[in-house]
């Protein structure tokens, strides 16, 4: 295997580095009290009394009744967003939709989901959530504190997102169980510290979506129903989904090419994941025989692979 040189990056992203010093990079010792220093920032979150306060929004979908929302988090700190309703059918499940450095200035309305109740919040000092003096600027943004490890601003993020849990469920009681959480970029990193219980669920292409509590494949439910629903045999997403019931992390890459394929599982082995696996995106049996007769045409593949962590 070799470095792939083709890339869009204005930088090299090895940084000098060949393979073999990539592979023997490792991570730092894990930080004392880390799993401690979260678990009492949950119990503060669920602490709080969220009053939601709905207002009516200047934007409007033919999709989705779409809600101005404020709600308060930890240390009384005010977040806004928005929250979206269906149009048609009832409320059966809800989702919290997270950001990416530089905030958002409107919701997703491409969504590919139903009976849905959509959070977008924006998090602390980002976009409708601005407070002085936290920097607005992502670069700065993600500084704020950093050295005051019970004021960094990523913590009081993540304590948005678990009070985001309680508005829904404010809102809906009947959702309490059934609400995921869909997040890329900063969103994705927010969304690895904040979900407890399942252990860190993180996933990125249109596995993202599948597994954020979407109800993919609800004939076999949870975990098992999104990851068939991509695709996957059954016997394959069971051991996933119980992989990520022990603390294990599910990842999912999107490749263009078979090399890409190959680097990328490689790179999970070398890191310690194992049942890695590929499958096709589409999700139909023509879908996934036309790429069986067409490889050349469409290379477009999703690694899944877990690996067991700590978890908080």
């Amino acid at each position: 295997m070799s470095i792939p040189t083709d890339h869009t990056f204005a930088f090299d992203p090895t940084y000098g580095m060949g393979l073999d010093q990539l592979r023997a990079i490792r991570p730092p010792p894990a930080t004392p009290r880390f799993e401690a220093f979260w678990r009492a920032r949950h119990e503060r979150a669920l602490g709080v009394t969220p009053q939601p306060r709905l207002g009516e929004s200047g934007a409007s979908h033919p999709n989705w009744h779409v809600h101005d929302i404020v709600y308060t988090s930890t240390d009384a700190f005010p977040i806004g967003g928005w929250l979206l309703l269906p149009r048609d059918g009832m409320v059966r499940r809800g989702l919290v939709v997270g950001h990416g450095y530089g905030g958002r200035d409107q919701p997703d309305f491409d969504i590919p989901v139903t009976e849905t109740a959509v959070l977008f919040p924006c998090f602390r000092g980002l976009s409708r959530s601005k407070r002085p003096p936290i920097s607005s600027d992502p670069t700065w943004h993600v500084l704020h504190d950093i050295d005051k490890p019970d004021r960094y601003i990523l913590g009081g993020c993540v304590e948005d997102l678990w009070v985001a849990v309680s508005v829904l469920t404010t809102l809906y009681p009947w959702l309490d169980g059934r609400i995921g959480y869909s997040g890329i970029s900063f969103g994705g990193g927010i969304g690895a510290l904040a979900i407890p219980g399942v252990g860190p669920l993180i996933a990125a292409g249109p596995i993202m979506g599948a597994l954020a509590g979407l109800g993919v494949g609800g004939a076999v439910g949870g975990v098992v129903g999104a990851l068939v629903g991509m695709g996957i045999p059954e016997y394959e997403a069971k051991r996933y989904e119980g992989a990520v019931k022990d603390g294990g992390t599910l990842l999912s890459v999107h490749c263009d090419t078979s090399d890409q394929i190959s680097v990328a599982k490689d790179a999970l082995r070398d890191t310690g994941a194992h049942d890695v696996s590929s499958t096709s995106e589409a999700g139909t049996e023509d879908a996934r025989q036309d790429d069986l007769d067409d490889r050349d045409r469409r290379q477009e593949e999703t690694l899944v692979g877990s690996r067991t962590e700590s978890r908080f």
